[in-house]
């Protein structure tokens, strides 16, 4: 597998390594196979096309919410995507 960057808006970037990381941890969390690349490919809308805010950080709790990942664990599956694909902390954005 080619380790080739998929460059975003903003300058944000990420590599086949980090997109398989990215959906191996939605699937370990509850999301389906088959659901995973629309739940990743939603996140990164919401959070790679905007600011990220509170609004950006709840809309995305919601998403993984509503796909299948349990309420008390949404947060922590977020927070690690953000590593994952933006290499950015957005804990003082979740708790």
């Amino acid at each position: 597998m080619q380790n080739k960057n998929v460059t975003m808006t903003k300058g944000h970037s990420f590599n086949k390594t980090q997109l398989a990381d990215a959906l191996s941890c939605l699937e370990d969390n509850g999301v389906t196979r088959k659901d995973a690349p629309k739940v990743l490919q939603k996140l990164c809308y919401m959070l790679f096309f905007e600011e990220i805010g509170k609004k950006q950080v709840q809309d995305s709790l919601n998403c993984l919410e509503e796909n299948g990942i349990d309420g008390d664990e949404t947060r922590t599956v977020l927070q690690a995507l953000c590593y994952i694909i933006l290499d950015a902390e957005v804990e003082d954005l979740l708790w």
